[in-house]
């Protein structure tokens, strides 16, 4: 929704999709990605969500190539146990159409 090119969002739908979690945050658990940034198994139980979104968008297509439409995403959150604050570390590639 910040982005420089984004005229218009509406969310439909979202939530935390708790089978998503389990299955990423098993995925990741001994993970040298895991490893690498320092995510203990404690830590991807305590500070890793994965939500679900649906929700429609507007591009202005002077400043990018993506479509408008319909798009549904799962987005990969980790939480900093210090500040509390929840930060987007990635999500999946989106699933786009015209109508809901």
């Amino acid at each position: 929704a910040d982005k420089e090119y984004t005229i218009a969002l509406r969310v439909e739908k979202i939530k935390v999709d708790e089978d998503e979690t389990a299955r990423v945050a098993a995925m990741y658990s001994g993970s040298e990605l895991a490893q690498a940034r320092g995510w203990t198994d404690e830590y991807l139980a305590k500070h890793f969500v994965v939500v679900y979104a649906d929700y429609y968008v507007e591009y202005d297509h002077t400043k990018t190539f993506l479509d408008d439409g319909y798009t549904e995403q799962y987005f990969y959150l980790v939480q900093d146990p210090k500040t509390e604050k929840w930060e987007i570390i990635d999500n999946t590639s989106p699933s786009t159409s015209n109508e809901p």
